[in-house]
């Protein structure tokens, strides 16, 4: 799993069109940096261009999961693998 840098993640209580959202936002800077691989061209990739990454769940327990999981990847407290001597 690749740790989630420099992203916080907030519930979202006033959207009218979805229950249970949530959204990735950046901690610095003004656009989240991520990337998607370009429709067609095996091994190409584009940069995202977004503020937020607004997402909706089916429900409140779920909602509460992944913002849980999300905080938890962000804040790169990852289980260490054991050492071995």
């Amino acid at each position: 799993m690749i740790p989630l840098i420099d992203i916080g993640i907030r519930e979202i209580d006033d959207d009218r069109q979805k229950a249970f959202c949530f959204e990735l936002f950046p901690l610095a800077g003004e656009k989240v940096k991520s990337s998607k691989a370009i429709a067609n061209e095996t091994g190409r990739m584009t940069e995202g261009n977004h503020s937020v990454y607004r997402m909706s769940a089916t429900t409140e327990d779920e909602q509460k999961e992944w913002i849980r999981v999300l905080r938890f990847a962000s804040q790169n407290d990852l289980p260490k693998p054991p050492r071995t001597a």
